[in-house]
């Protein structure tokens, strides 16, 4: 379940956006996040810079992703929406309109950095965000292909990795291998969408880089639907594989104590 209200404001060249969202959070609470709070300001007709907190635009519905009746999923497909941590940033972006004959034409540029709170005091913070954002579209028919990249830290598994170092330099190895600190983080992703109105099909893929506990991978979905009256039912299919070990040998136990 989740409810949000958002507010819209305009004057001549200038706009903002302001979006509380209230859904479960990790620790079962549905305390309200700001997901938008942003103005902009619109340059020439074709150019246009906002400031504030702004949704990553990396995947096909990112700008709509948490208002639910602008997308035809009951919520967007998580094998692929999950494997970015955050949905949103604290910084700028500029975005350039323009067309070729009838294929319209979006690229979007963004810095920022984010902090957000999980659950009992645990945060993931980003920094040095940084991304590109395409957009196509002509007629019923959709694309974007997005890169970003950030330096991702939280304290997630954080007594397991302190337990580790306690075993010395192969603990060490296994911690800093894992550990979600100061860690590279890239993801880029392509998505297609044909929508002439009584049906529907999308595709998203996404590759996942972050040498963390968080793994590294390919994430895909595939789906279509038919709108019939007042209903629209959809079938889809997603997968997420990874291409890193799953496993690890661990620690090195021989000549330690039994303790």
């Amino acid at each position: 379940s989740r409810l949000g209200v958002q507010l819209d404001v305009a004057q001549g060249d200038w706009s903002g956006v302001l979006q509380v969202v209230s859904e479960q959070g990790l620790d079962g609470s549905y305390r309200p996040q700001l997901e938008w709070a942003n103005v902009k300001y619109q340059l020439t007709p074709d150019l246009a810079l906002r400031l504030g907190r702004i949704a990553l635009p990396v995947f096909l519905g990112a700008d709509a992703r948490k208002v639910g009746y602008t997308i035809p999923w009951v919520r967007t497909p998580v094998e692929v929406y999950g494997a970015l941590p955050i949905s949103s940033s604290d910084g700028v972006d500029a975005t350039w309109r323009w067309n070729i004959g009838e294929v319209r034409q979006a690229t979007q540029v963004f810095v920022g950095r984010a902090n957000k709170d999980l659950q009992n005091g645990l945060r993931i913070k980003a920094e040095d965000i940084t991304g590109l954002s395409h957009t196509i579209e002509r007629g019923a028919l959709s694309a974007r292909l997005s890169a970003a990249s950030a330096r991702l830290d939280t304290g997630i598994g954080a007594e397991l990795f302190g337990a580790l170092r306690a075993f010395g330099p192969a603990g060490n190895a296994l911690a800093d291998r894992y550990a979600i600190v100061d860690k590279r983080v890239t993801m880029v992703s392509a998505g297609l969408n044909y929508d002439p109105g009584n049906w529907f099909v999308s595709a998203e893929w996404g590759r996942t880089r972050t040498d963390s506990l968080l793994g590294n991978g390919n994430e895909v979905y595939v789906g279509a639907g038919l709108r019939v009256v007042v209903v629209a039912p959809y079938a889809g299919y997603a997968q997420v594989r990874s291409d890193v070990p799953t496993s690890d040998p661990g620690l090195p136990l021989a000549g330690l104590p039994p303790p």
